[in-house]
């Protein structure tokens, strides 16, 4: 039986059995993980601090088939701090919701772990919608489903003109001469458009509205790509 050791971030809790906690972890080095926590909601010396979404965890668990079963875990960061402004939970369920959405199970890739790390510690400090738009951006960009917005889709000719179309077919904006052939897709903003182009929108360059509407957009997208849904983005 192969034990591992790290650490992990609980991006889902359900119950499973009588007094069992199944849960799933984002690790720094096995990927997203399914495990189960014999006897968790009673044992609080083998799961010091519990086992509850978006902490920080040390932990080891034996693997068993396609999951694992927790031997102990040590709480690290609990991440409740609340905030005025950006509802913390909404915000950090989107980023737990968009990791196990886009990151492969069982997949060991620490850019998952440490960016959901980096994203939550950044949330619960200074909380504002731009940090969820990154989260969501990188992420996308990670898994090579973010869209083209510099050149056209098709093409790969210059985005100009009064209208601008994004094409879900196609994976991003389109320019006039393909808009002409294939006219399907949804127009934006000059100033979304201008959004969407930026690197990393500091805070105040935009307004929250548009920056929601980037992640409606991304969000629909993705909806369109690999048929699922965030629901959690829909309060942001």
């Amino acid at each position: 039986m192969r034990t591992i050791i790290g650490q992990a971030i609980v991006i889902d809790k359900r119950d499973y059995k009588e007094a069992d906690i199944k849960v799933l972890l984002s690790t720094d080095r096995f990927g997203h993980i399914y495990a189960i926590g014999p006897n968790a909601k009673k044992s609080k010396r083998r799961f010091t601090g519990g086992l509850n979404i978006f902490s920080l965890l040390e932990f080891s668990a034996d693997r068993k088939g396609d999951s694992y079963i927790l031997n102990e875990s040590t709480l690290l960061n609990e991440n409740e701090t609340a905030f005025s402004g950006l509802n913390p939970f909404i915000a950090a369920s989107s980023f737990t919701e968009i990791a196990s959405r886009l990151y492969t199970l069982n997949n060991p890739d620490e850019t998952a772990f440490y960016r959901l790390r980096f994203s939550l510690e950044h949330l619960f400090e200074q909380g504002n919608i731009s940090l969820v738009y990154s989260f969501l951006k990188s992420s996308m960009i990670d898994t090579g489903e973010f869209p083209e917005f510099i050149n056209c889709a098709v093409c790969q000719g210059n985005i100009g003109g009064r209208r601008i179309l994004f094409n879900y077919f196609k994976g991003g904006v389109l320019c006039n001469e393909c808009m002409k052939k294939d006219g399907r897709g949804e127009s934006i903003s000059h100033n979304l458009y201008r959004f969407m182009l930026s690197d990393e929108p500091e805070t105040g360059t935009f307004p929250d509205n548009v920056i929601r509407q980037g992640i409606f957009l991304l969000e629909r997208y993705l909806r369109f790509r690999l048929n699922v849904t965030f629901k959690s983005l829909q309060f942001i």
